[in-house]
């Protein structure tokens, strides 16, 4: 279910203290007794939170093959 942004109108004690004017993130289903009784109004749904870009796999380095010499220093195969 979708949060929506609610300004506190009261002091209210949730997971944190509350002063009027503070703003909370809650579903409607979490807010819905504290809008009936004036604690709270609802300011519409809460902005999305931007993803964080995936960052690079930095664990998984590209793997050198070490067991072969470089190309150039090859010895050359005689029959």
């Amino acid at each position: 279910m979708a949060k929506h942004t609610y300004r506190v109108e009261r002091h209210m004690i949730g997971d944190k203290p509350y002063a009027p004017g503070d703003t909370r993130d809650l579903t409607p289903a979490e807010a819905a007794q504290m809008v009936k009784v004036g604690a709270l109004t609802d300011l519409g749904p809460a902005k999305a939170e931007k993803a964080e870009a995936e960052a690079e796999n930095k664990a998984e380095p590209e793997v050198e093959n070490k067991a072969e010499a470089p190309a150039a220093k090859k010895p050359l195969k005689t029959k």
